[in-house]
């Protein structure tokens, strides 16, 4: 597909792959050796494996050029199961989604900037509110899922 990496590229890589991934099983092993909050330490595992993971899938898309668009699609698909890990594990922080909603409600009508052109409504208050949050990050997760497929779909019919 391209150029082949030079070696000492290649070398560096994998170092930073093996410290990445090492410092990563041994962070998701400490955890599990102290597992005394299972409710966010599930979420917390699942989150810190990421950066094995994606160490190990950015590797072997470096080194794997021709098969790189696998690793990529993998990596899509895991990383919008982290987001949804990533804000579950804020919903559980904050006592679920009844006590996030009333928390919400107590403090008064404000306005929500999420970026210049997207302003969430004021009421915050209540489960509706709690849905349509939901709705979005379901709508993100898909997408990234969607995405990976798509991917794999494309490579299938040799567009790539």
């Amino acid at each position: 597909m391209g150029e082949a990496v030079p070696f000492y590229f290649s070398f560096i890589a994998f170092l930073c792959t093996v410290g990445a991934t090492g410092l990563g099983i041994f962070h998701v092993y400490r955890h599990l050796l102290n597992y005394t909050e299972p409710t966010y330490q599930r979420y917390i595992v699942r989150i810190i494996l990421m950066v094995p993971l994606f160490a190990i899938m950015s590797f072997l898309s470096l080194i794997l050029r021709d098969s790189a668009i696998y690793f990529n699609s993998i990596r899509e698909v895991y990383e919008a199961w982290v987001i949804y890990n990533f804000l579950s594990l804020c919903l559980a922080w904050v006592g679920g989604p009844w006590s996030g909603c009333a928390k919400f409600k107590w403090s008064g009508p404000k306005a929500i900037f999420v970026s210049d052109d997207v302003l969430l409504p004021s009421n915050t208050s209540g489960w509706a509110f709690h849905k349509e949050m939901q709705a979005r990050l379901f709508a993100v997760c898909d997408f990234k899922a969607y995405l990976g497929c798509c991917y794999l779909n494309t490579l299938c019919k040799g567009e790539i």
